[in-house]
């Protein structure tokens, strides 16, 4: 889904929204039947911030780049913007997944164990948004500026 113009924001948001809304109504559907929640462990949420570092930190020669004029292989940079642009979208999914599980537990949080499994579940949502977060964070280090574009009419291709 890599465009011209880059991955928006309302994307991101609307995709983060419907999964949350079809998650709640699955998880909903799941509990009535008798179920238990999906039990989520904290290391759900740490590997979730891991993997939003290491988004930031495979994109920073793309930074440096901006910043320094350092040179980055255009292959490379495709890959760090589809890499980020696949984080975003996937830390959405992530996100509204676990949003949509907890929010089936807040009628029920004095009840047993659900207080801490809604805890859980909402550190795992944030460390998903953490994610979308890191990749538009990225993709935003691997935009060229204008005066890096190639000029059609001079026939030049850029800073190299």
């Amino acid at each position: 889904m890599m465009m011209i113009e880059g991955l928006r924001w309302r994307t991101t948001l609307v995709t983060g929204l419907v999964t949350t809304v079809v998650s709640w109504l699955l998880s909903r559907w799941w509990v009535a039947s008798g179920e238990r929640v999906v039990q989520t462990p904290w290391l759900a949420a740490a590997l979730l911030v891991v993997m939003a570092l290491a988004l930031l930190v495979v994109a920073w020669p793309m930074r440096r780049y901006r910043r320094e004029g350092t040179a980055v292989a255009p292959l490379r940079a495709a890959r760090i913007l589809g890499l980020a642009q696949a984080g975003a979208l996937t830390g959405a999914v992530v996100c509204g997944l676990y949003l949509g599980h907890a929010l089936v537990l807040l009628p029920d949080l004095g009840f047993g164990s659900h207080a801490e499994l809604a805890l859980r579940l909402g550190a795992a949502a944030l460390a998903g948004a953490l994610v979308a977060v890191a990749g538009h964070v990225a993709q935003g280090w691997c935009r060229i500026r204008d005066e890096d574009r190639s000029d059609p009419a001079e026939g030049s291709t850029g800073r190299r």
